[in-house]
């Protein structure tokens, strides 16, 4: 969870600005390529991409003792059924979410509507329906500190399908780095000779001792699945992250 800038805050106590969400799902098996974006803004907003009206709610945000946000909970509007068919017949399990915060100004005398505040410095001319716009003159943007801030990033852990809804537990990429793994780490090659994992087709009469060298001569080393490099490490001091003595 990332704090705003003061003069962001300084600029929405003065309701001088108005703060909306950035939705991004980037869900894999289906017809195209391209995420799903979605805004809680009544109109379609504009950065770098079209963000279209869709209702959601985030709630339940979740602290590590690490200060992290483990996950939050994500409540997609879905009344009209066109998320139905992303999840129940694409991978939604391990989708990519992005949560922005942006910041939308108020009308101002060289303004025809809103607009929309973005972080980098670029203006950017949009219409009402967020299509873009080449008229310098129909639109001003200002930027006001970091107007673009990453709310929470993570994946898709588990979802469920309601009435006029979707419910989404998404978890934060980096609480991987808390698992537990069993497999231990180890200088030679775990993989059984001529397994998958392994990938060599084992001719008559080859054997492997699953060393490095081993691989080389098979001229598999893109699947090595050990870590050469361990007993070269043995008994030094890691100074990862701080001076060495």
């Amino acid at each position: 969870m990332r704090s705003l800038p003061s003069e962001v805050l300084q600029a929405l106590r003065s309701n001088e600005l108005r703060p909306f969400m950035l939705l991004t799902l980037d869900i894999p098996g289906r017809s195209t390529d391209e995420p799903l974006r979605y805004t809680d803004c009544d109109f379609p907003l504009y950065l770098d991409h079209l963000y279209k009206p869709r209702g959601f709610e985030v709630s339940a945000l979740q602290y590590s003792s690490g200060f992290i946000n483990d996950n939050l909970n994500l409540e997609l509007d879905n009344l009209d059924d066109l998320l139905t068919p992303v999840f129940v017949d694409g991978n939604p399990q391990g989708a990519s979410v992005d949560l922005h915060f942006v910041l939308v100004g108020t009308q101002d005398e060289r303004s025809k509507g809103s607009y929309l505040l973005l972080a980098d410095g670029t203006r950017l001319e949009i219409a009402p329906d967020g299509t873009g716009s080449t008229d310098p003159g129909a639109w001003r943007y200002e930027i006001v500190g970091n107007a673009r801030t990453l709310l929470f990033g993570g994946e898709i852990d588990s979802w469920e399908l309601s009435e006029g809804s979707i419910s989404c537990e998404v978890l934060n990429r980096y609480s991987r780095w808390d698992q537990k793994t069993l497999r231990v780490q180890a200088a030679s090659c775990p993989w059984r000779f001529g397994s998958p994992e392994c990938g060599h087709v084992v001719q008559p009469g080859e054997n492997c001792f699953k060393t490095h060298k081993e691989c080389v001569g098979f001229g598999n080393v893109a699947s090595f699945g050990g870590f050469r490099w361990l007993p070269s490490l043995d008994n030094k001091e890691i100074t990862w992250g701080r001076t060495s003595k």
